[in-house]
């Protein structure tokens, strides 16, 4: 009879590991892809001497998971930025050496990190640098560390007004009027990201009851499984174009697959929580996956440089260029007044002065 290993079991004859518990965390099992005793055994002391190193009290992995778990739990990140703060965090840990602890880790560790991100926007470098001294802030206040590595990086200046390509109005009505026949989730997407500023994540989660079209308005709001961006709620004004695509799409909603189950507005057959896979084979974080129709239609219009984000910054851009004020820009988007002003400023109206040197 074989002796049972603790961490080390079977299941439909495959074998896994499963780590040990530490600080209340306990990590994922790992399946060891194979069905042969000998060969897991194997596999087994690899990873178990691996996670002695990597899962100890301190170790730079295993506080990184712990406070990736904490902010999620205590309500200070939403499921997206907790699954941004784990993958960001995740590379740092690869960089620098799963084996040291938080403590070990220098100002030269985290500049080789500010390296790697070279080619990346000065925005994106920014939230992810964030993202580490955030999380060394944590560990200093649970006295694993006596400094903050992070606070002497230098990032890239962000250039306060915007030059980001936006859709114009011919381009956004080509996108819309060449969806092909049959595509109803590909210009649901489209409407409520050119003429309601949503993010893709948001179009994703919609759901019916977020429009009343009476009122002119949608409601975008947290749900049993998903929270907005800054947890708040917001209102956006339905204007007359998207009133009446809405009101023909809501007509024909019942009769999609699904609707019976799920009020979810776009793709109801499509389940909360089911692991999509995208084409690089990861997990995707929607509960629907979009990318690949989208790519192909915007290349068919010949504006293959549009992404889901382009949707939304035109939104804004067209509203600013119109002469709507920025205040309700940001109010409509869920942005704060200060983004809304950086990145738009430069689209608004307000240019007269600029004939009085004429």
């Amino acid at each position: 009879m074989d002796r049972k290993i603790k961490g080390l079991y079977q299941k439909r004859g495959w074998w896994y590991y499963q780590a040990p518990m530490v600080k209340g965390h306990r990590a994922k099992a790992i399946a060891l892809g194979t069905k042969d005793r000998s060969e897991a055994l194997r596999i087994f002391e690899q990873l178990r001497r691996r996670d002695s190193m990597e899962l100890r009290d301190g170790g730079l992995r295993l506080e990184v998971a712990r406070y990736v778990e904490d902010r999620l739990r205590g309500g200070f990140h939403t499921p997206n930025t907790s699954r941004e703060t784990a993958r960001s965090l995740g590379k740092m840990v690869d960089l620098i050496g799963p084996g040291k602890s938080v403590a070990q880790v220098s100002r030269e560790n985290m500049q080789e990190w500010l390296a790697t991100m070279e080619g990346l926007s000065p925005a994106t470098v920014k939230a992810v640098v964030g993202r580490g001294s955030a999380f060394f802030a944590w560990a200093i206040d649970q006295g694993l560390a006596l400094d903050n590595p992070c606070r002497s990086l230098k990032t890239p200046r962000l250039i306060p007004t915007r030059a980001e390509r936006y859709c114009t109005r011919t381009e956004r009505d080509k996108l819309i009027e060449d969806v092909p026949a049959g595509r109803d989730d590909l210009a649901l997407i489209l409407w409520l990201g050119f003429f309601a500023g949503l993010r893709i994540g948001e179009i994703v989660e919609a759901r019916v009851r977020w429009v009343d079209l009476d009122a002119g308005l949608i409601t975008v709001e947290n749900t049993e499984t998903w929270t907005t961006k800054d947890k708040a709620h917001r209102r956006i004004r339905v204007s007359t174009r998207l009133s009446e695509f809405l009101g023909g799409y809501l007509e024909r909603w019942p009769e999609l697959p699904g609707a019976t189950d799920r009020d979810f507005l776009l793709r109801p057959d499509k389940a909360p929580g089911k692991k999509v896979k995208s084409q690089s084979k990861q997990a995707n974080r929607w509960r629907y996956d979009a990318r690949r129709p989208f790519k192909r239609h915007v290349e068919n219009c010949g504006l293959d440089w549009v992404s889901f984000h382009t949707l939304r910054h035109t939104f804004a851009t067209l509203h600013a260029l119109a002469g709507t004020p920025l205040t309700t820009i940001a109010r409509e988007m869920g942005d704060d007044a200060d983004t809304t002003f950086r990145n738009y400023i430069g689209y608004t109206r307000e240019s007269g002065h600029s004939d009085n040197v004429d």
